[in-house]
């Protein structure tokens, strides 16, 4: 992984965020001041390598109308609050993360705060 780009997803905006990641040894400490979006791209890759894991099972009785709506809400929560689109993006190298390919990568991610 080289590039995350990030739109209208939790603390980012209006405006894309692209981040160049150089991953030559494979590891990534992400660190900063409060506020400057790290909980934000921590939640934007966990979207990016583990949707699939992340979306809640629902349960087979409802309808499909209802099932639609639920997904909707869910992925919804990640939209940014002052964003006026309904949607987010993020992109890997430059591949939406719906179509992204994970399976080629490992990802271990810790979060620890310093209180």
């Amino acid at each position: 992984m080289k590039k995350i780009a990030i739109k209208n997803f939790k603390a980012y905006k209006y405006t894309d965020k692209e981040f160049e990641i150089d991953l030559q040894k494979k590891h990534l400490l992400l660190y900063g001041d409060n506020g400057t979006g790290k909980s934000s791209l921590y939640e934007a890759l966990k979207v990016a390598f583990c949707k699939d894991k992340l979306q809640p099972k629902i349960p087979a009785e409802k309808t499909p109308e209802e099932r639609v709506q639920l997904a909707n809400d869910f992925w919804n929560n990640y939209v940014s609050k002052h964003s006026k689109e309904n949607e987010f993006e993020i992109k890997i190298n430059g591949v939406d993360y719906k179509e992204f390919d994970s399976s080629k990568y490992q990802l271990h991610m810790l979060n620890y705060c310093l209180l």
